[in-house]
């Protein structure tokens, strides 16, 4: 079987790092859409990706989301006729807070909300200072990285396994070279 990757669009990554930066110091929440792996496409295709502001609380470590701002979200999606791509999954922020680097792995509060949720994947944007400039690039776990203006981005890609009743994060390599090249120019 092949490994399963994602495929991100230029325009959903840069939504991704917009939405995360816009809040940089607690976390950003936010829906993706795409398609999932079929049994001719091996791969996750994330083709937009759209900040949720209706919350309850935003700390931090976590955000708290309204059902009603869920509801609002849903129903102004459903009657746009351009969201021809479901709604697979989800992304949110990881921040860096004083000198603790912020964690690149799903926790079990993560674990919790994807499966409530039925997401089918999440992608974490970790969000540090920037210390020194690096270039957008793939790293060797697959996850991708790189320095925009005063920040350092680390974004992993995740899913869900099931292992003796039990729901494990599963990290995806991210491919988006579109996106990178874009990135590593205007940097």
């Amino acid at each position: 079987m092949a490994m399963l990757t994602v495929h991100i669009d230029k325009w959903a990554l840069f939504n991704m790092l917009f939405s995360a930066i816009e809040v940089a110091k607690t976390e950003c929440i936010g829906w993706l859409f795409g398609s999932a792996p079929t049994s001719l496409c091996k791969y996750y295709r994330i083709v937009n990706a759209i900040p949720l502001q209706f919350l309850k609380v935003r700390r931090n470590s976590e955000v708290e989301l309204h059902d009603r701002g869920i509801a609002q979200t849903d129903n102004l999606i459903n009657v746009l006729p351009t969201f021809k791509y479901p709604r697979i999954g989800g992304f949110h922020s990881h921040v860096e807070w004083g000198n603790t680097q912020p964690p690149l792995h799903l926790s079990n509060t993560d674990i919790q909300f994807m499966i409530d949720w039925d997401k089918k994947i999440e992608i974490i944007v970790g969000v540090m200072k920037n210390r020194k400039h690096i270039l957008w690039g793939r790293q060797k776990d697959g996850s991708i990285c790189g320095s925009s203006g005063k920040y350092f981005f680390h974004l992993y890609a995740y899913t869900l396994v099931e292992s003796e009743g039990e729901q494990y994060s599963l990290t995806l390599p991210i491919v988006a070279p579109a996106s990178l090249r874009f990135l590593r120019k205007s940097s």
